[in-house]
């Protein structure tokens, strides 16, 4: 018979129908008969092909089920797969491939279940009720992937499968985990004619057959609603726990009615032990709204912390339309000061979602707007509703209540990026009479901004706002601006002299982050070093440090502070003495002292400095190499950046960073720092002991450094040949390959102007290279075309070429390479052989296109005279 071909499906035989052109039309289109031979005869493309398209025909392939049982021995996964596939889509005509399916039953994994296992269970369910019983013989076989299999693929055949419930009955008590599974599965599949039998289990004495009867109930669902009253009992019983808790699941998974389902789980709700918990949970949260809320907004009023907590849970997960419980909800949070207890029932607030924020509002609105910050519990829960609940903040933007607008301006703002399409709707609460507003506006629109500096304006005009909440936020938004104007700068200096402390803190920093812009407002800084503040005077210090610029007086004040001071102060003023250009010898031993403190910050904010403050250059390097073998990770990476940054200088340093590189953490940091170092010809020996490095990051640097050294480096010679033929990372190969040519590309003139180069580049080397070694520095020059072209012209080539045993190697494989062996073949000077530049240029066959027409005819010729016979045959 003709088969209907799977547009798509069958990319081999459809290849080869096109091809032959012995087929005819006809002929193309594969019949059962020939995808049979195919499956037993063809290569694996075919082989797949067939079994694939049989698998698309189902009932239709019944004549190739004996080729499908053969083929599940095939060692191709595909092969098997679409032969197994088929035997499931033919169905009960496939019958006689059971004990080959059960065969396959037997392979399976560490779980008890495969790929292959479960495939080989699906076609025995679709076998048809006619193999009901060679399928219930299996289910006694000794092999457990056997039992498994076929008790898992009895639930494909549903109340088919009745006769067989007896059968899986017993294997609920099976001695494998993996058997019980399946056989409960496959029961309640079955349905209502396993009702009796698990009704019957459950009233008997055996603990397993129990627990293997509730998960078969459980996988039944409502059909099994009738033995609702048996799992009620089981659900409430004191009995052994883990059967308690599978009959709550499956009470759960039969859909009880809701209310008699609420009867059963409040008694057990505040009692049910750890173990069950989880259970009584699960069911409280599928009940209907109205019959969970009220009881557990009424449990948040109980004395029990641990109660109260577990409420809110639950509260909180039932979401919006537990809204109801959320005065008592506040008002717990106000009253109670365990932060454990605190926690729970702001975090049911916010799991509630938007619906929750009228309840928010209602609660922000009894509170004075002096009384809160941006950091208040509530403005938290608000924006942690995300982009969800923006249209309730934008709602609360326009609310009549000040306290209820400032906390939707600061919701806003937690939302960052996410806020702005409020972005117009905040902007006109920019000129409103409150300050707090007017502050919370301009910080949120820098918030969630994508251009803060089209609020310069604003920002100018609320540094001179009445307010020092206000001023404050105009201070801390300069941060923001790519570039504050003059007129900025100058209002922040005045800010300097400010009553309140917080604007004069920010105004500092606002300074730091303009720079050397505000070199002007040195002074004032300077002035607040004195300031009986810690937190000013570390900001006068680091803003004097971001600008680089101090008079002599305050360069004394903070190499003071960095003496006698502690802490951050202490950190600051050691960082910023190395930005502001002094060469006070004072300077200097305060950064040696600290360089040697016991806290390894400090060493580190000291070793940042020192090379800025230090003009000898030698006392630098051995300062950092030292601080190398420092205990504090932070001071090495300070003391290896530092060295990088000396460059030449450095070079000494190379090994030290180097034995750092162990390091896998901070491996990247230290890498770059050597970088940065030039490469050498004293650090010879560690470039190449980097070659045996087991990170190919490093011995890709070595191979650079070592290239960079050019003829210097022609002791390692050897060892990178090696290192090309052995490493497995294709870019150290490249990286290694470049550096031979680079080292041996140096002193090649030299080289073609001795008649004897093979002895003077040994010579020169220091080392006894072999005849192939030679070779091989040639052929890498040879990839360059004008080295090669001044190679082929010197007069000593010929006699190279006859003592190199293997003459082709001389050529590259490349236009330049060509032309020259054409030329030697076409110039009667040389005397080299033509057969051998005939052969070598058989081997150059894709570049022959290139050779011009009459060196074409002298090739011929060539050729012709070669291979006519001589007189003596």
């Amino acid at each position: 018979m003709k088969i209907p071909y799977p547009r798509g499906r069958f990319p081999a035989l459809a290849l080869t129908a096109c091809l032959s052109l012995q087929l005819t039309a006809q002929e193309a289109v594969p019949t059962i008969s020939q995808l049979i031979d195919a499956l037993k005869n063809g290569e694996k493309q075919k082989r797949r092909d067939a079994a694939l398209a049989l698998s698309e025909l189902g009932p239709k392939a019944a004549e190739a089920v004996p080729a499908l049982i053969l083929a599940l021995e095939d060692g191709d996964i595909q092969v098997w797969f679409h032969s197994v596939t088929a035997l499931a889509r033919i169905g009960p005509e496939a019958r006689p491939a059971i004990p080959a399916l059960l065969e396959d039953l037997t392979e399976v994994g560490r779980r008890g279940t495969n790929a292959k296992w479960y495939r080989s269970a699906f076609a025995l369910g679709n076998m048809g009720p006619s193999a009901l019983s060679e399928l219930r013989l299996a289910l006694k076989d000794s092999e457990s992937g056997i039992r498994s299999g076929v008790a898992k693929a009895l639930g494909w055949f549903g109340e088919e499968a009745a006769v067989a419930v007896p059968d899986l009955v017993d294997l609920l008590g099976d001695k494998n985990e993996h058997v019980r599974t399946h056989a409960a599965e496959s029961l309640g599949k079955i349905g209502e004619p396993a009702l009796q039998p698990l009704k019957d289990l459950l009233h008997g004495s055996d603990h397993q057959l129990k627990l293997g009867a509730l998960t078969a109930i459980q996988r039944m669902g409502p059909k099994a609603q009738s033995l609702s009253a048996d799992l009620i009992k089981l659900s409430t019983s004191r009995g052994t726990l883990d059967l308690q808790a599978k009959a709550l699941r499956a009470l759960h998974q039969i859909g009880l009615e809701p209310e008699a389902h609420a009867n059963v789980l409040w008694p057990l709700a505040l009692r049910a032990p750890k173990e069950v918990r989880h259970e009584v949970v699960n069911g409280l949260l599928a009940l209907p709204s109205e019959l969970s809320v009220p009881k557990l907004t009424k449990i948040l009023e109980s004395p029990d912390a641990s109660a109260q907590r577990w409420a809110a849970d639950l509260l909180g997960r039932i979401g919006a339309p537990a809204t109801s419980a959320m005065p008592q909800l506040v008002k717990l949070v106000h009253q109670n000061n365990h932060p454990e207890n605190t926690a729970a029932f702001k975090s049911a607030i916010a799991n509630m979602g938007p619906a929750a924020a009228e309840a928010l509002f209602e609660h922000l609105s009894e509170i004075p707007h002096t009384a809160i910050q941006s950091d208040y519990w509530a403005i938290e829960s608000l924006g942690s509703y995300g982009i969800p609940g923006l249209a309730k903040l934008i709602q609360g933007l326009q609310h009549e209540n000040v306290t209820v607008r400032l906390a939707s301006i600061y919701g806003i703002r937690i939302l960052g990026a996410d806020g702005r399409p409020a972005r117009s709707k905040i902007e006109r609460t920019l000129h409103e009479p409150n300050a707090r507003i007017r502050s919370a506006s301009l910080l949120s629109l820098i918030a969630i901004a994508r251009d803060p500096d089209r609020y310069e304006n604003d920002i100018s005009r609320l540094l001179d706002d009445d307010d020092t909440e206000a001023r404050h936020a105009a201070a801390v938004s300069v941060l923001n601006l790519s570039s504050a104007s003059e007129s900025i700068v100058g209002k922040l200096e005045a800010l300097l002299r400010d009553h309140d402390a917080e604007v004069r803190l920010a105004s500092l920093r606002a300074l730091a982050s303009i720079g050397d812009r505000a070199a002007e407002q040195a002074d004032p800084i300077s002035a607040l070093m004195v300031e009986n503040h810690e937190g000013i005077q570390t900001a006068a210090v680091e803003a004097l440090g971001a600008i680089g610029i101090a008079s002599p007086l305050a360069v004394t004040q903070i190499a003071h502070l960095a003496e006698q001071a502690s802490g951050q102060l202490k950190l600051a003023a050691l960082r910023s003495l190395g930005s502001v250009g002094t060469t006070d010898k004072r300077v200097a031993n305060v950064y040696r002292a600290a360089i040697a403190h016991a806290d390894f910050e400090i060493r580190e904010a000291a070793l940042g400095g020192f090379g800025k403050i230090i003009p000898d250059e030698s006392e630098i390097l051995s300062v950092n190499i030292a601080a190398l073998e420092d205990k504090s990770d932070e001071v090495k990476l300070t003391a290896a950046r530092n060295l990088g940054n000396l460059r030449e200088a450095a070079i000494p340093a190379t090994k030290p960073l180097m034995n750092l590189l162990a390091d896998r953490d901070k491996f990247t940091q230290y890498l770059e720092a050597l970088k940065q170092i030039p490469a050498d010809v004293s650090q010879l020996e560690t470039y190449m002991e980097g070659l045996d490095h087991r990170n190919p990051a490093v011995r890709f640097y070595a191979c650079e450094q070592l290239g960079r050294l050019g003829q210097q480096a022609m002791p390692a010679v050897r060892k990178l040949e090696r290192l090309e033929q052995r490493d497995r990372y294709s870019f150290v190969k490249r990286c290694v390959k470049t550096a031979l040519e680079r080292i041996t590309n140096e002193g090649w003139g030299d080289w073609l102007n001795s008649l004897f180069f093979f002895n003077n580049l040994s010579r020169r080397s220091g080392q006894s290279l072999k005849f192939d070694q030679i070779l091989r520095l040639i052929r890498l020059k040879l990839i360059n075309a004008t080295l090669a072209a001044e190679l082929y012209q010197h007069p000593s080539f010929v006699d190279i070429f006859h003592r190199v045993p293997h003459r082709a190697q001389l050529f590259t494989a490349n236009q330049t390479g060509l032309e020259w062996i054409v030329r030697l073949l076409s110039d009667d000077i040389h005397t080299i052989q033509h057969a051998d530049c005939i052969r070598i240029l058989g081997s150059m066959m894709p570049f022959t296109i290139f050779i011009p027409v009459m060196r074409v005819r002298r090739i011929i010729m060539v050729v012709r005279q070669l291979t006519t016979p001589t007189a003596s045959g």
